[in-house]
């Protein structure tokens, strides 16, 4: 079972890099868990992760389209990610 969290790991660091660091060259250490940090968020908040029941690690409830409403679109970690919700027009 070792094996197992290696690769967990491993994953992990491989999505960082690819979605992240990748994108963008961290100015220093502050800045780099800075990103860090929003990137956990909008990992375990907002990403699609299609293996697991939920949806997300934390749990979220499905947005679904109402009348009136439009698209809105939220950037995560200086806008290299979005998330997309449904929101409710003003009357």
């Amino acid at each position: 079972m070792v094996f197992a969290s290696y690769s967990v790991a491993e994953r992990w660091v491989k999505t960082v890099r690819t979605d992240l660091v990748d994108r963008i060259i961290p100015l220093n250490e502050d800045h780099l868990l800075r990103l860090l940090k929003e990137y956990v968020e909008y990992y375990n908040t907002a990403r699609p992760h299609m293996s697991l029941d939920s949806d997300a690690p934390v749990g979220r409830e499905r947005d679904f389209r109402e009348e009136g409403s439009r698209v809105l679109k939220i950037p995560w970690c200086g806008g290299l990610q979005n998330s997309y919700s449904w929101r409710k027009l003003a009357s």
